[in-house]
């Protein structure tokens, strides 16, 4: 099982904290979801986030094009590209950072 560190500093972010919660719901999701790699570039189909997260289509339709428009995550087909995702993971040996 792969994990996730995510330093808590993720929910005082400046785009993150303006998300709506449905929003940090989701960007959470395509940041720690278990097809995540290293390369932060991955396949991840509407129908996984939808039975994942429990939120609507036409939901995650507008999240998508605005994580697009905000050049956090670029979708193509299938695939998801992280942008910044490497931000709040930073594995230096120390967890209170």
């Amino acid at each position: 099982m792969k994990t996730r560190i995510i330093q808590t500093r993720f929910w005082s972010d400046g785009y993150v904290s303006r998300l709506k919660p449905e929003g940090k719901l989701v960007f959470l999701y395509y940041l720690t979801n278990e097809r995540v790699n290293i390369i932060h570039c991955y396949e991840c189909p509407d129908s996984y986030v939808l039975n994942e997260t429990g939120v609507s289509k036409a939901a995650l339709r507008g999240l998508k094009a605005t994580f697009e428009r905000d050049g956090k995550i670029l979708f193509y087909k299938d695939y998801v590209r992280l942008i910044n995702a490497g931000k709040y993971e930073t594995y230096s040996g120390n967890n209170e950072s």
